[in-house]
């Protein structure tokens, strides 16, 4: 037996799917916490009512770059997680190579991870490569749609 076959059976794309779903969901909700948490820790409030409210203090015209650094990531995440887990909605909907769910899904969930721990600690060049990681991953879901609709 092939070590793929032994990692993933016929129809098990779903349940991929849906692990990669969940563990994206709690990334980008960790990296909403430690967005709350810098803002608390810095008291960096833009809105009059939240700086008066939560800080107790004027709010901010500038904020900290730990801050923006954090909005950065989670912005980056809104940009590009959706559109991907429809894409491998799409992907599995379609019967398409489940050995692929698990290299395609599983490559992009790792990449954004890392994006995020590299954003938020300005991690460069590392950054990038794990972004650009996760794009070939949604270009690679992309194309194996097209595959399967019109040439398969």
């Amino acid at each position: 037996m092939e070590l793929g076959q032994a990692l993933i059976q016929p129809g098990q794309a779903l349940k991929i799917y849906a692990v990669c779903c969940v563990i994206l969901f709690i990334k980008m909700f960790l990296t909403g916490i430690a967005q709350a948490a810098v803002r608390n820790k810095t008291k960096s409030y833009l809105t009059p009512e939240d700086a008066k409210m939560i800080a107790k203090s004027e709010p901010v015209t500038q904020e900290p770059v730990e801050l923006i650094r954090c909005n950065n990531a989670l912005r980056n995440d809104f940009e590009n997680i959706p559109i991907f887990l429809f894409m491998a909605l799409c992907y599995v909907m379609l019967n398409c190579w489940d050995k692929g769910a698990l290299i395609y899904f599983g490559t992009f969930t790792f990449a954004r991870i890392f994006h995020t721990i590299f954003y938020i600690r300005a991690v460069q060049p590392a950054r990038s490569l794990a972004y650009f990681i996760g794009l070939i991953m949604s270009f690679s879901v992309a194309g194996h749609i097209i595959y399967k609709i019109f040439i398969k």
